[in-house]
């Protein structure tokens, strides 16, 4: 059981991101392993489901692994050149001779972005997939918040369907294997294969478009979707440290916030965190649903950022009706995302003061 307090608890943990504090969590008690059925239910709904304890195995056979990313990630903290952190031993003992580092830039209008490195996939002295890329950036702009991620995958970012071009998309994931050996706890368990093929109804599955992320104190990512063409979801592997989660289908979020909306005590958490102005503006477009729906999925509107992720008493109200979930090492969340209006929207906080690694893979059905 997972409960938010709104003072601090024994054993409870405060529930921060972006300096807003939103209460302090405390859980009993694990979640159960659901059945393969159970499995393919929720993801057919869009709900998310928490494998407890899946990876164990995994992760105590990539515990050298795990502490070597842990190290990297804080040397890209401490460097004025990451990029050149792929040329370490290790690191490109994997890369060579498959994987060719080409060359490292920056994208100025990207105020996010660390840099990006870019390879070829070699086979030989052959070419067989170009401008594989390695992507390193922040996850905020708050100078105190350290949050990083390594995105894989190629192409013209923004602009390329990259579920289009399997041999590349497959490529690209297996550049992530070499720099991130621990991807293969995920990649290599066939237990889990077989849950992932059985609910998206396909004889195997492949794991691509992945990231792997540190998220620090403070840290974390808000309320959003992960839909993207020619993939069904995402796994996501929690490799070490704990992270919050609140998960739920896109059509069920709009019911939590329309309930919230209703009850006239809310009005005073209201206004505390959107403001007049923003109350007002929210419930006119709360009366219009159609409208509602479309703004709904429009970036960077702060009136919704502050019901969802700023405003405690939504949070709570959210936790309390189930829909949090705790992850520590070995534990697996996946993620459905079939389409922008059958889709799992969540959120996700750091728990604790050091930062913990997670993998996050899109997946897909094999072709061939």
């Amino acid at each position: 059981m997972i409960a938010l307090h709104s003072d601090p608890r024994p054993n409870a943990l405060p529930l921060t991101r972006r300096a807003t504090l939103l209460g302090y969590v405390s859980e009993s008690g694990a979640p159960d392993t659901p059945s393969p059925r159970e499995v393919a239910r929720r993801w057919r709904a869009a709900e998310a489901v928490v494998l407890p304890g899946l990876l164990k195995d995994g992760v105590a056979a990539h515990a050298a692994d795990i502490q070597a990313a842990f190290e990297l990630m804080r040397a890209v903290l401490a460097s004025d050149e990451p990029e050149t952190l792929f040329d370490r031993g290790e690191i490109q003992a994997r890369l060579l001779p498959r994987f060719e580092t080409l060359a490292a830039y920056r994208d100025a209008a990207d105020c996010q972005e660390i840099v990006k490195v870019e390879f070829d996939a070699m086979e030989g002295d052959q070419i067989i997939g170009e401008n594989l890329w390695c992507k390193l950036s922040w996850l905020s702009l708050l100078e105190h918040e350290q949050s990083l991620r390594f995105r894989f995958s190629f192409g013209m970012e923004g602009f390329e369907d990259v579920a289009a071009d399997w041999q590349r998309q497959q490529l690209a994931a297996d550049l992530c294997e070499a720099i991130f050996p621990e991807s293969a706890a995920v990649s290599q368990h066939e237990g889990l294969g077989a849950l992932m093929a059985g609910a998206l109804g396909v004889e195997r599955v492949a794991y691509v478009e992945r990231i792997v992320y540190f998220n620090a104190p403070d840290g974390g990512a808000q309320f959003h979707q992960d839909v993207e063409r020619g993939h069904a979801g995402v796994v996501y592997a929690q490799m070490s440290g704990a992270t919050f989660w609140l998960t739920m289908p896109k059509t069920v979020l709009i019911e939590q916030i329309g309930d919230f909306l209703g009850q006239p005590g809310n009005e005073a958490a209201m206004l505390a965190s959107m403001g007049a102005a923003g109350v007002e503006t929210f419930r006119r477009r709360w009366s219009d649903p159609v409208g509602f729906k479309s703004w709904f999925e429009e970036e960077d509107h702060a009136v919704l950022d502050k019901l969802l992720n700023r405003t405690p008493e939504f949070i709570r109200m959210l936790v309390e009706r189930g829909f949090a979930s705790i992850l520590h090492p070995g534990d697996v969340l996946l993620l459905p995302q079939a389409s922008i209006e059958h889709c799992n929207w969540h959120t996700v906080f750091c728990l604790g003061d050091v930062a913990g690694e997670a993998l996050s893979f899109a997946v897909r059905g094999v072709e061939g």
